[in-house]
């Protein structure tokens, strides 16, 4: 199996399963990632495929393509780049441990950043969702603006509000089943950046920001080149609005569990 290093809450890709992830970039097609010429051995199949699964894969046996069927490959969510998140893998050398979740929190020197970014100051209010223990919540607040947050985990939750942080009312934790409204002076977030959740994330947050506010999102790049709908609908979405994008270089990450570079965007609504 696949070595876990439950502190960085990552599954550490050893350089053996590397070497057969990268025969897998070049034939996905769409999210689909199929089975490769070379034969793997019952040990090598079960470490990739521990792998594949933590990227957000599943292994399906048969497949029907219009006009013909195909037998054996990884499935990944529709509208996702398998070749962009075996990629990110290979690269990165990790995948992040589904056993501990979608949460790297954000370093504090990139949060105060971003706060900044977003104009934080007395007498705005500004929303975090997906906070975690609220590193983006507390640079906010430094810099005078009243925060509310959205955390779907309980033990985080019960953290944010000892540190007096105000959860958003109405009793829905999970940030995307929440009805929106322009309400908000900035919305600052790193939202979960696996499967494409970000782009969901960033698309339904900009509808809690007031006209004139302002979105501030550390996100993974591949929304800027993937040729798939999610993706394009996301750049089209963009093409309409003021904003900018700015790389989070690899390693910024590293005291959160990942090496992995990002990119932070930043909309003027």
């Amino acid at each position: 199996m696949a070595r876990r290093n439950a502190a960085r809450g990552t599954i550490q890709v050893s350089d053996e399963v590397r070497s057969i992830l990268e025969l897998y970039i070049d034939g996905c097609t769409g999210n689909l990632a199929p089975k490769i010429e070379r034969r793997l051995s019952r040990d090598e199949y079960t470490k990739v495929n521990e792998v594949l699964v933590a990227a957000g894969g599943r292994w399906q046996g048969t497949l029907k393509v219009p006009g013909r069927t195909e037998k054996g490959a990884h499935v990944f969510p529709l509208g996702s780049d398998a070749r962009a998140l075996i990629r990110a893998v290979f690269e990165s050398g990790e995948v992040a441990d589904p056993k501990r979740g979608d949460f790297f929190p954000t370093p504090d020197d990139l949060a105060h950043d971003m706060a900044k970014l977003a104009g934080c100051t007395s007498g705005m209010t500004v929303l975090e969702p997906s906070a975690g223990k609220g590193p983006i919540a507390a640079a906010a607040r430094i810099y005078g603006a009243t925060v509310l947050v959205v955390e779907e985990d309980g033990e985080r939750r019960a953290h944010l509000q000892a540190r007096q942080f105000q959860v958003l009312p109405g009793g829905i934790n999970d940030f995307l089943a929440i009805p929106p409204a322009p309400m908000f002076d900035a919305v600052v977030m790193n939202p979960p950046w696996s499967r494409q959740q970000d782009i969901a994330h960033v698309t339904h947050a900009l509808k809690f920001v007031k006209p004139g506010g302002r979105l501030v999102a550390a996100m993974w790049p591949a929304w800027q080149t993937s040729t798939f709908k999610v993706a394009e609908a996301f750049r089209k979405l963009l093409s309409g609005l003021q904003h900018d994008v700015t790389e989070i270089p690899a390693g910024t990450f590293a005291e959160s569990g990942t090496q992995m570079a990002g990119v932070l965007l930043v909309v003027q609504m």
